[in-house]
């Protein structure tokens, strides 16, 4: 009963985040937009804070399956690492007044812990993805290539779409950074 609950109250916050900007949200709100007693919305959640903590995983946990789905089957290296930043940044543009909330609650030590932990595993992953296309410095480059994908997510929720010149400047990224450069003389710092 409690998980059905559970789901039915993340169930309706996209359609509630299209309507209600995260600085407006309440208990009794959400309880109105699923229909649900006060009460009730306390039996699944504490209090808002952990439903949007909820809300927060529960949107990670969607794009994940998303991505290995898009994926599968995929060889490592950079195809995947498009297919997965294509995916990554069309998901975050169909969901954009969720994702606007959740940006918003950033502030909640335990959305911040859960993102601090989310990036450190998506960058573990494309370290390897990096290590898989030969590149050098994989886990620098998988870091960079993170904050750019990061970046582009941002400037595409502002701007309400698809930024083709950001996303072609993150292929061009994937495409040259780290891969070796023939008969390119090796530089020294001083």
């Amino acid at each position: 009963m409690k998980r059905q609950l559970r789901s039915h109250l993340l169930a309706v916050a996209p359609r509630l985040a299209e309507r209600v900007p995260y600085s407006a949200l309440s208990v009794e709100r959400v309880c109105a937009a699923g229909g649900v007693a006060p009460g009730a919305f306390r039996l699944a959640f504490d209090d808002l804070s952990a439903y949007v903590q909820a809300l927060h995983a529960h949107f990670l946990e969607q794009m994940r399956q998303r991505l290995i789905k898009v994926t599968e089957g995929t060889a490592p290296g950079l195809r995947r690492i498009m297919l997965a930043s294509e995916t990554y940044l069309g998901y975050n543009l169909e969901n954009a007044a969720l994702r606007h909330w959740l940006l918003a609650a950033y502030g909640q030590p335990g959305v911040l812990h859960a993102i601090r932990q989310q990036t450190q595993i998506y960058g573990l992953l494309l370290a390897a993805e990096m290590r898989a296309a030969g590149r050098a410095r994989a886990d620098a480059l998988a870091r960079l290539y993170l904050a750019m994908l990061n970046e582009v997510a941002g400037i595409e929720l502002r701007a309400g779409g698809r930024q083709n010149a950001y996303r072609d400047a993150l292929w061009h990224f994937l495409d040259h950074a780290g891969a070796p450069a023939p008969f390119a003389p090796a530089l020294t710092v001083r």
